[in-house]
Formats: C-alpha cells, structure tokens, sequence
C-alpha cells in the first residue's frame, strides 16, 4: 500500500504499532504467558510496575543445577526501536555493559551506557538486591517504568548466576495492541549466552572468548552439557510480569500527533505542543477525528484541551 510522505510522523508511529501489535507476536526471543488489553491509547504516556518471577529450578532444569543459584539485580529499560540491549538477530556483539551484567551481575557500565544514549532511552528501572529464589520467595519487585509513544519498547536483563555468562531478559518487547497499552502482561524468557566466556558449565573458571561471539540464545545444544536442558528442550528460566499504574494524575506527551485535517486524501497531523494558543485549543480540542489512525487532540492532548480523566 502506498502512503503520501506527507503522511509521515503519524502513520509511522500509528500505523507500525498497529499492524505490528495486532497480535502480540510468537518470538524466539521470549514466550508470552498472558496479557490484558487495555484502553489507553499510546498518545499516553503510562507507566508499569514490574517484578521478576524465577523459572530457573532443579525441577525444571536438573543437569548439573548449582548450589546458591540466583539473579542479579534485575534491570529494566523503556526506549526507541534505535536502542537495542542485545539482540541474535541480526547478531549482536555484548556491549561492555551486557558483558559485565551476564558475566559478574555488575549493572554500573550498562546504566552509563543507557544515559549516555541521551533521549533514545526514557527510563530505567532496577531491583533493590539479588534475588535468591525460595519456594515461599520466588519473586522480586523491580520497580516503576515510565513509557509514553516514543519509548514503547522495554529491554530487561538480569545474570543467571553462577554461570560464565548467561543471563536472561526482554529485548524490544511492546507492551501495545491495537494501538492501545496493555494494562498488564507476563512474558517468559529464556536462558542467553553473551558470547564473552567460553565456560560450559555453571562453575566453569574464566576462560574469555577471543574474539568475542555475537550474543545467542541457549538451545538443546549450547552448551554442549546441556545444562538448561529438561525433558522438554530448554524451557524458560524468567518471568517478567508488570501491570499499569492507575493514573493519579493526568500526564500528556508533546510529541504525541492528533488529527488536523484531510486534504486532497492525506492525513494531516499536529503534535500536542502545537496547542500552546487558545484559539487553536479551542479550534482543535473539540474536533473529531475522521481517521482511524490518527486520534483527536482531546484524546491524546489532555493537559492541553483539559480533557483529563476524573480520578
């Protein structure tokens, strides 16, 4: 289908969420346990709150399971699609920061490279301490991660210690449908090599990858002990759960686009900061939109048209 380039920024962000989250999508990456679909259009800025559930058991995974098994502390991040944490496809390097988390737990590096990346990245988010799982404690509160429709992706990562470089975590899941955010999801992942430490077992010594491999997901046959493997292949080791915080007070996105007009076929959009003027607030505010990807000022511009939700 052709689109206009005047169409731009709208159906760029409208429509890739759109026909992308029309199904939350099977992945290699992670395996979705559950979602509530919501009513929140993602003009709307929200925010989750999160926590960790172990996966990763004798039970489930018997080869070779450690004594003193746990997590790091687990780190969370909202962000653009040109912010990527680690990735297979394509292949990826572990950055320093990737690195020092699947290999020692250590999160300093990752968050200075998360704050270096300016406004690609819009927060992050990070549990207080190591979790080490009980039956009676298998979880852990990470905390509140703010996201509004420019940082619509959430990367997560935590070690899988002891181990020489595993790790698990969310790499650019969407938490949309529809176009609209998710009130709550579950979403299971999978035990990760970071490519950085040939060790293959649990306790393995050091024993660096020169030069490093790209990072990878663990399978049936890596490593070659099959240390993740249960009697149904790899099953996941971590579960990230979050649900969205009732609003408390109402919040708006500037950079978030309202229908303006239809001319000659095409779309026009604003972006809320547009409606500093009175005149156009009160020309804009009211209007009804006429397409079905692109919402009225009202809807998304809240602060602006004074159209806040009673709370």
């Amino acid at each position: 289908m052709y689109f206009p380039l005047s169409i731009n920024l709208l159906l760029l962000q409208c429509w890739s969420v759109y026909s992308q989250d029309q199904e939350i999508p099977a992945s290699a990456n992670h395996q979705v346990r559950r979602v509530t679909t919501g009513e929140t259009l993602i003009g709307i800025p929200v925010s989750y709150t999160c926590q960790f559930n172990n996966l990763w058991t004798e039970t489930r995974h018997p080869m070779d399971y450690p004594s003193g098994a746990h997590w790091s502390p687990m780190l969370m991040a909202s962000h653009k699609n040109k912010y990527t944490m680690f990735s297979q496809n394509p292949p990826k390097e572990a950055s320093v920061g990737v690195q020092n988390v699947a290999e020692f737990g250590g999160t300093s590096n990752l968050k200075k490279e998360l704050n270096a990346a300016g406004k690609v990245v819009n927060d992050i988010t990070m549990a207080a301490g190591s979790l080490f799982p009980t039956q009676s404690k298998p979880s852990k509160n990470i905390g509140q991660l703010e996201m509004d429709i420019t940082h619509r992706m959430i990367s997560s990562i935590s070690m899988i210690a002891p181990s020489p470089d595993w790790f698990t975590g969310l790499s650019n899941y969407r938490p949309i449908k529809d176009g609209k955010w998710l009130e709550s999801f579950t979403v299971d992942t999978y035990p990760w090599d970071a490519g950085t430490d040939s060790g293959d077992t649990y306790s393995a010594f050091d024993s660096a990858t020169n030069p490093k491999e790209p990072v990878h997901r663990i399978w049936s046959d890596l490593p070659v002990n099959n240390v993740f493997v249960g009697q149904n292949g790899v099953l996941p080791v971590g579960q990230w759960s979050c649900t969205k915080v009732e609003e408390t007070d109402c919040k708006e996105d500037g950079n978030a686009r309202f229908f303006r007009k239809m001319k000659d076929g095409e779309v026009r959009t604003q972006k809320c900061r547009w409606l500093s003027k009175k005149e156009v607030r009160k020309k804009f505010c009211s209007k009804t939109s006429t397409h079905m990807f692109a919402p009225s000022a009202g809807d998304v511009c809240r602060v602006s048209c004074d159209t806040c939700p009673p709370v």
